[in-house]
C-alpha cells in the first residue's frame, strides 16, 4: 500500500511566519506600552511628591511681597518693617517670572530666593528674594518644681530680680543664632514670665516690643539695631532689654550673634515667693533661602555619583501675580539622567545661565495657531534653536509680556497662561525646527480665552520650556538629559 504525504508550500510557510510575526510585534509592542504607563506612573508619583514639598514650603503666610528687580534707592531703611508696598517694583499682573538661584553650587544652601530684593537694575542676577515667617523662642526656661506642698524654682531662689549680659549668665541660651535669617523690626516682642510657689502657675511679669524703634524720627540706621534697647513706659527707665538685629546687606552674611543680648527688670515688681521661670521671643524673620537644592532634587543610590547619589527627579519654579491680586507658583517637575559617568547634577538656573540661552529653563518667541482640518491648537518653532521644543511630551507656558504695553484692557497675547500646555505631536521636519508644527492637547489660554483670540487668527509670543540636555554647575561640567514630567499651577495668597 502507498502512503502519500503532502507537506507546506513555501508560500504556506510565509505566510505562517507572516501571521506569526504579525503577533509578535503586537505583543511587543502591548509589552512596551504597558512598560512606557508603568513609568509614566512611577513619574507622576514622584513628581506629585516633590511639587507638594515645594508647594508646602511656599505656604501664603510665608512669603513676602513679589516684586521685579528694581533700583536700590527704592529699598527702605531696615527700621521700616515689611512687607511695604513701596519695596522695589510691582510685577506686571499676570506675566510669568523664573525664579534663579543664588550663591554659589558649594554652598550645601544653594537655592533660591523668593521676593526680590535687588542690589540695582543693572544687575537683577543679583536679586533677591526672601521669606516672611513668624517663630517664637523660649531663651530662658526655670521651671517649678514640686517640694513637699510648695512649688520651688529649678534653681536659683524665688524673690531674685535677675539681670543678664549676654554671656554665661542666667544660665541659659544666651543669644539666637540665626544664621540665615534677619529679624524684621517692629515685630519683635520680648515676654517674661513669672510662676509662683503656691502652686507653680505662670503670670506674664513684663512685655517688651520694640513698635518704637521703626517710629523713631530720624529712622534708625542698622548700626542702631546692632545695639537697640527696648523700654515698656509702665516701669522705670532702668528696666531695659537689649537686642542685636545684625542688619547686614543683603549680600552679607551675619557676623555677629542675633537675638536678645541683655536686660535689666530693676524696677519690676516681683513677689518674694515669685521667680522668673520662662523668657520668650516673638519675632517675624527674613529668611535668605527659600528652596535649598537638597528640596528641589530627589536621589537614588549610585555607586559611580558623586557622593554615591545621583539625582533622578528635580523641580524648578516660576511665579506671577494675576490681575486679581493673588499669588500663583508654577512648579515644573522633570526626570534627569547623567550623560556618562560620575559628576553631580547642579541645574543651571542663574540668571546668567537664563539670559544666555543655556538655563535649565529657556524662554523663546513662537507662533500660535489653529490647525482647522486637524482641529488641534499648535506651536511653530520660529528660530533654527528652538529644536528642543519638538518633542511629544513637552510642556510649554506662555509667558506673557513683563514690559507694559500701555493698552487697557491688555491684550490676550500679552498675558501669561493661566495653565501650561502639552505637545501631543510633531509634525514637519525634524532636521529643521521651523519647519515644523507642534500640535497641543489643548488652547494656551489666558483669562479662560485662547491667547491667539480668533481661530484663524495667528500670533506671536514668548513661551517657557524645559531645556532637552543641561551642562552642570558641578566642577567637572557634566552633561545631563532632562525631560518634563509635569507642571502644576498654585495660588499661594
Amino acid at each position: 500500500m502507498t502512503r502519500t504525504g503532502r507537506g507546506f508550500t513555501l508560500i504556506e510557510v510565509l505566510l505562517a511566519v507572516f501571521i506569526i510575526g504579525l503577533g509578535a510585534i503586537g505583543l511587543f509592542a502591548l509589552f512596551a506600552g504597558v512598560a512606557e504607563q508603568q513609568r509614566r506612573a512611577s513619574e507622576m508619583t514622584q513628581s506629585v511628591g516633590i511639587t507638594q514639598t515645594v508647594i508646602g514650603m511656599l505656604r501664603a503666610d510665608r512669603v513676602g511681597p513679589l516684586e521685579e528687580p528694581g533700583d536700590l534707592s527704592a529699598i527702605p531703611p531696615f527700621s521700616v518693617p515689611h512687607p511695604d508696598p513701596a519695596f522695589g517694583e510691582p510685577l506686571r499682573a499676570d506675566s510669568w517670572y523664573p525664579a534663579f538661584i543664588y550663591d554659589t553650587p558649594d554652598d550645601p544652601q544653594y537655592g533660591y530666593t523668593l521676593t526680590i530684593a535687588p542690589r540695582d537694575r543693572s544687575a537683577p542676577d543679583q536679586s533677591r528674594y526672601f521669606l516672611v515667617d513668624a517663630d517664637e523662642v523660649e531663651v530662658y526656661t526655670n521651671p517649678a518644681r514640686r517640694v513637699g506642698n510648695t512649688f520651688v524654682p529649678f534653681s536659683g531662689s524665688a524673690g531674685v530680680v535677675p539681670a543678664w549680659n549676654a554671656g554665661s549668665d542666667f544660665n541659659g541660651v544666651n543669644v539666637l543664632e540665626l544664621s540665615d535669617r534677619r529679624i524684621e523690626p517692629g515685630s519683635v516682642r520680648v515676654t517674661f514670665f513669672a510662676s509662683n510657689q503656691l502652686d507653680g502657675t505662670e503670670r506674664t511679669l513684663a512685655v517688651f516690643d520694640d513698635l518704637d524703634l521703626v517710629t523713631a524720627d530720624p529712622p534708625l540706621t542698622p548700626r542702631d539695631y546692632d545695639i537697640a534697647e527696648l523700654r515698656n513706659p509702665a516701669f522705670p527707665p532702668s528696666v531695659v532689654v537689649g537686642m542685636n538685629y545684625a542688619l547686614l546687606p543683603w549680600n552679607a552674611a551675619p557676623t555677629t550673634e542675633i537675638g536678645l543680648r541683655s536686660f535689666n527688670l530693676t524696677g519690676v515688681t516681683l513677689a518674694p515667693q515669685e521667680w522668673v521661670s520662662s523668657i520668650r521671643i516673638r519675632y517675624r524673620y527674613r529668611n535668605d533661602r527659600l528652596l535649598s537644592l537638597t528640596d528641589r532634587l530627589a536621589t537614588v543610590p549610585d555607586t559611580d555619583a558623586e557622593g554615591g547619589q545621583r539625582a533622578e527627579f528635580g523641580s524648578t519654579v516660576l511665579y506671577r501675580r494675576t490681575g486679581a491680586g493673588s499669588t500663583q507658583i508654577a512648579v515644573l517637575t522633570y526626570s534627569v539622567r547623567p550623560v556618562g559617568r560620575g559628576g553631580r547634577f547642579v541645574p543651571p538656573e542663574r540668571f546668567a545661565d537664563f539670559s544666555a540661552g543655556r538655563g535649565l529653563l529657556r524662554e523663546v518667541e513662537v507662533r500660535v495657531g489653529f490647525d482647522d482640518d486637524a482641529q488641534l491648537y499648535y506651536i511653530e518653532p520660529i528660530r533654527g534653536d528652538q529644536g528642543f521644543l519638538a518633542r511629544t511630551d513637552q510642556i510649554i507656558l506662555v509667558a506673557g509680556e513683563r514690559r507694559s504695553t500701555g493698552t487697557l484692557p491688555p491684550r490676550l497675547d500679552t498675558l501669561g497662561a493661566d495653565q501650561p500646555v502639552r505637545v501631543t505631536r510633531v509634525v514637519g521636519d525634524p532636521a529643521d525646527p521651523t519647519a515644523t508644527r507642534l500640535y497641543l492637547n489643548e488652547a494656551p489660554r489666558a483669562g479662560f480665552r485662547a491667547i491667539n483670540g480668533r481661530r484663524d487668527a495667528t500670533v506671536n509670543v514668548n513661551v517657557f520650556a524645559l531645556a532637552d540636555s543641561v551642562v552642570s554647575l558641578d566642577d567637572r561640567g557634566t552633561r545631563w538629559l532632562v525631560r518634563p514630567v509635569e507642571m502644576r499651577v498654585f495660588d499661594i495668597r
